[in-house]
């Protein structure tokens, strides 16, 4: 539609270059990874860029100064940013700036007779007494399709539970002839026939990003890679999808009966599908297998609960010690060949558990409450929680040694950023060190730090594993085209990353643009097709402070 052009971005991550264009019936469309801009934009933005000296900007032309028809070409299509692969992400934004779900608005090029997905539920324990089919675990059921528009569970459809629980959906939507896997539009539940939720995405605000850890079951997230609906509200929860939310999700069934759950995911072209399983109170043996190759004892943590797996089958009793009291706990069930314990953290908090001799040992565990700050000291480290970091209520345990730091369980989110502190290093004796996460294949992701006259500082909005790592070695800088009319450069770094690209021609500022997929980058002058003469200075520094130069005449 007609319009104007309200703001230009470009960045090396996120968006890339991004264009957003207001229209007179107050909406805000934005297009984003191009490729590049129409000439008329693309020799404003750039005389920006040169203005600047950098790559990246964000700028605001007077309202009205570049105008906008209905038809006419903005930009060209691309990759920029944090794109996965060419492709136009489109928004449309409402005058608060909150996306809008774009197929409300009847886009005929959009094709969509293709029904929801559905592929998992899992069913989420919330006491100490709770049981899903006879385990007190985040269990998974699988789908089986009946038609392209039913689903029921396998191998059955009966899942008994104790105490209370909630529910998590996996489903998908998906558009004709494209393979992007979609989120669902609308879900909705009901329980014996009536409404228990329902959820409609319509719109989003871009203040309540963080949330989305809420709307998604995040630990079933970390541990398998899947997205769950969590169908559980929480009241720091700021989204605005739910309709209906009853008793916050939570189920508890006390009676004997069947109670029939059913599920339906309808699309923004309300193709329909729907799940339906039954739920009933009833003490079963659990039958899945326990998996442990290291044939040690092992937790997890899963809301209040503590649950203890000892890779035998015995009946006799684990000890846990705290610092107020000892108490024997016995078995809660055995699984396979395993002993399952569980102890409720909300009345004690264990140093170590024994059977004879330690089993588990917690070096720091400490409960944190929602809506409060903590400032906790262990051995070196200091790490502080501001209030509101948490979602929920959280067990916090840390730990370290003489490379590294584990703070929490990765597999909660955090809504705020914590500090660590830690003051057995002091940047004298260690220059090149710098701080990184660690995934669970190991890979290292650089943590923003700083040092104090006491120790070494990071903030993170993860929990974890962080090592402390040298790096000394500069950037690398590889040659790929010089010429007068173009100058292009491979760039990498193998550990902190690329940080800033200064690049000169006789003296004078050149932009170069950057993908940092790739590691490529291109010269790109003020005046088109100026020719490149003289004196060519590059100078790459990566996130550690190592430079890399490179220099050469151009004829």
């Amino acid at each position: 539609a007609d319009g104007y052009v309200s703001r230009i971005k470009i960045q090396v991550h996120g968006y890339g270059k991004a264009i957003y264009i207001d229209h007179p019936n107050g909406y805000t469309t934005v297009y984003a990874h191009l490729k590049n801009y129409n000439p008329t934009i693309d020799s404003i933005i750039k005389a920006t860029q040169y203005q600047n000296k950098s790559y990246e900007v964000n700028y605001f032309p007077p309202k009205g100064s570049i105008k906008i028809k209905k038809g006419d070409v903005i930009a060209q299509s691309g990759n920029t940013g944090g794109s996965m692969g060419p492709h136009l992400h489109f928004e449309i934004r409402n005058s608060k700036q909150e996306p809008i779900n774009p197929l409300l608005f009847g886009f005929s090029e959009i094709k969509d007779n293709l029904p929801p997905t559905i592929s998992n539920i899992a069913i989420t324990p919330l006491a100490i007494n709770s049981r899903i089919n006879g385990e007190f675990n985040e269990t998974v059921f699988k789908t089986r399709q009946i038609n392209s528009k039913t689903y029921h569970l396998t191998p059955n459809d009966t899942i008994y539970v104790n105490g209370p629980f909630h529910l998590n959906l996996e489903a998908i939507d998906r558009l004709n002839g494209v393979p992007n896997k979609n989120g669902i539009y609308t879900i909705q539940i009901s329980i014996d026939g009536t409404f228990f939720y329902k959820m409609d995405i319509d719109k989003f605000s871009f203040a309540h990003t963080r949330m989305i850890n809420e709307q998604i079951n995040y630990r079933l997230y970390k541990s398998g890679g899947k997205r769950f609906y969590k169908i559980h509200y929480n009241n720091k929860n700021r989204l605005s999808f739910y309709d209906k939310f009853i008793n916050d999700g939570v189920l508890d069934f006390t009676d004997a009966k069947a109670h029939e759950v059913i599920i339906d995911c309808i699309d923004a072209y309300d193709n329909k599908s729907s799940l339906s399983f039954i739920l009933k109170n009833g003490n079963v043996t659990p039958s899945g297998k326990n998996v442990n190759k290291d044939k040690k004892a092992t937790y997890n943590i899963i809301n209040n609960t503590m649950c203890i797996i000892v890779p035998t089958k015995t009946e006799a009793p684990v000890t846990s010690h705290s610092l107020q009291n000892e108490q024997a706990i016995f078995p809660a069930y055995h699984q396979d060949h395993s002993t399952y314990y569980l102890i409720d953290l909300s009345k004690d908090l264990p140093q170590y558990i024994a059977q004879d001799s330690v089993l588990i040992k917690f070096p720091y565990l400490q409960e944190l409450e929602v809506n409060k700050g903590y400032a906790f000291n262990y051995k070196q480290l200091k790490v502080n929680f501001p209030k509101n970091a948490i979602y929920s209520t959280m067990y916090l345990t840390i730990d370290d040694d003489s490379s590294s730091v584990t703070v929490g369980d990765e597999h909660n989110p955090l809504y705020k950023n914590i500090t660590v502190k830690n003051k057995a290093f002091h940047k004298e004796e260690n220059p090149y060190l710098g701080v990184y996460s660690v995934d669970s294949r190991g890979r290292l992701d650089y943590e923003s730090f700083w040092w104090e006259p006491d120790g070494i500082t990071f903030k993170t909005r993860s929990l974890g594993e962080f090592r402390y790592v040298n790096d000394s070695i500069p950037p690398k800088i590889n040659t790929i085209q010089l010429s007068t009319k173009q100058v292009i450069f491979k760039i990498e770094d193998d550990l902190s990353g690329i940080s800033k690209i200064h690049v000169t021609i006789n003296g004078k500022w050149l932009l170069m643009n950057y993908d940092y997929k790739t590691g490529k980058i291109w010269s790109e002058t003020l005046i088109k097709n100026q020719p490149l003469k003289g004196d060519l200075s590059v100078k790459i520094t990566d996130k550690q402070g190592n430079i890399s130069t490179f220099a050469k005449k151009l004829p």
